[in-house]
């Protein structure tokens, strides 16, 4: 199952604790969540978007991945690269291990273009 990070507002953060949680747990019952201050872990079936589009207080989210290979793209998501000429890949660091950031972007755009077919 996919795991999603949600970065929160400061402001109001038990609320905004709450807020996504209920909001996934709306969508799949079995989540699992973790919370490390304003940081919300989630694993769940559904889609990180789902659950950010839905909430007011989230700042940055994300799918987490902790190997490439762990790549969870479906057909909905190579839909918005068709006939799109450019397209960003973003990482965050979550983690307190030092990483070259531009590299991992260029791997990760690199092999979302080969299985997209951009």
């Amino acid at each position: 199952m996919p795991e999603s990070f949600f970065v929160l507002s400061k402001e109001y953060l038990e609320i905004a604790i709450d807020e996504v949680i209920a909001i996934a747990k709306t969508f799949d019952r079995f989540s699992k969540i973790k919370i490390i201050s304003n940081l919300v872990i989630i694993q769940s079936k559904t889609n990180w978007y789902e659950i950010s589009k839905k909430s007011t207080f989230v700042k940055t989210s994300g799918q987490i991945l902790r190997k490439m290979s762990g790549l969870f793209l479906d057909e909905g998501n190579f839909e918005i690269l068709k006939n799109a000429k450019t397209f960003v890949c973003r990482i965050i660091n979550l983690s307190s291990n030092q990483f070259d950031i531009p590299e991992l972007e260029n791997s990760m755009g690199d092999m979302i273009s080969k299985f997209s077919n951009a």
